[in-house]
């Protein structure tokens, strides 16, 4: 079994085509759906001219020789789209978080090198102000919500770019090797790009090698993992802008299980959550400490 995060979700959505991998509000897209969504980005990615530029072996610990995809939206299912659309393309996705300010976006958008941002249309603004200093950042892939703002000049519509692009997995040697990249908040300084390789982080933290259950290193394993009945319905309150919200959702895939999203994808609502909770049947609920169990309780 090839351990790589892209290679992993193909072999998931093929064995469970028909399961609910995503809710959020009233949409549903299945493991199939949601797998055919992130190939058609990855197409349209590297016709982009976006992948892997220098293979691992030839790189120090600290260098990532794939581009970078920055993801700048709120939770939602594109933003997962957008971590596997980039995987397929052999990019890597960048985390950005939506509450900075345009010194502190500038920042991160420099420091990570993307060439290409995936964003929320209400964050065009914020994103116009800083685009003139980063001459790196090439492509900009607005999706779509209710603020109506326009498409920044030069930039184009998500939904417009995966009905142009094919849905076939691109023909790439992914490895174990590829990078999964996360940018810490900045606690302990400057905001900084941790590297995992796919192979490390999905051992390590996204689920494949959980306690009382054997480590994951053949599809047989796999399989029967995804058929076990653990997979469950995970309520993500958590933002995808943190590595907590995108481990939460990755958790919850490599087991086969659902993600349901609250309505109410910019801020913690505690009766937004308890609703998604009613209606869409969640047996589970990932929180990071007071600030959300308070205002649930």
């Amino acid at each position: 079994m090839i351990v790589n995060l892209a290679v992993l979700q193909e072999f998931i959505a093929a064995e469970i085509p028909e399961r609910e991998a995503f809710i959020w509000r009233d949409r549903v897209r299945t493991y199939a759906e949601f797998a055919g969504r992130s190939r058609r980005l990855a197409n349209a990615l590297r016709a982009l001219g976006l992948g892997c530029r220098v293979e691992r072996d030839r790189l120090q610990p600290w260098e990532s020789g794939q581009d970078h995809v920055a993801v700048y939206l709120y939770n939602c299912p594109e933003f997962l789209e957008a971590m596997y659309g980039a995987y397929k393309a052999r990019a890597s996705a960048v985390n950005i978080n939506y509450r900075y300010k345009a010194e502190e976006l500038r920042y991160l958008f420099a420091d990570s090198r993307a060439r290409a941002v995936v964003y929320h249309a209400s964050l065009a603004p914020t994103l116009a102000a800083v685009r003139e200093y980063l001459p790196e950042l090439r492509h900009f892939i607005q999706v779509a919500d209710e603020s109506g703002e326009p498409l920044l000049p030069g930039g184009v519509d998500y939904e417009s770019l995966l009905a142009g692009a094919s849905a076939a997995l691109p023909d790439l040697p992914y490895t174990p090797d590829d990078l999964y990249v996360l940018y810490t908040g900045g606690t302990t300084g400057m905001p900084k790009g941790v590297l995992w390789r796919h192979a490390d982080v999905f051992y390590n933290g996204l689920g494949g090698s959980l306690p009382g259950f054997p480590r994951l290193e053949t599809e047989e394993q796999l399989r029967a993992h995804l058929h076990s009945g653990i997979g469950g319905r995970a309520l993500v309150c958590l933002p995808f802008m943190h590595g907590a919200g995108q481990w939460s959702a990755f958790n919850c895939f490599h087991r086969g299980g659902t993600v349901i999203l609250p309505d109410e994808n910019r801020r913690l609502d505690p009766h937004a959550v308890w609703r998604a909770v009613e209606r869409h049947r969640a047996d589970q609920i990932g929180i990071t400490g007071d600030a959300f169990a308070r205002p649930l309780i």
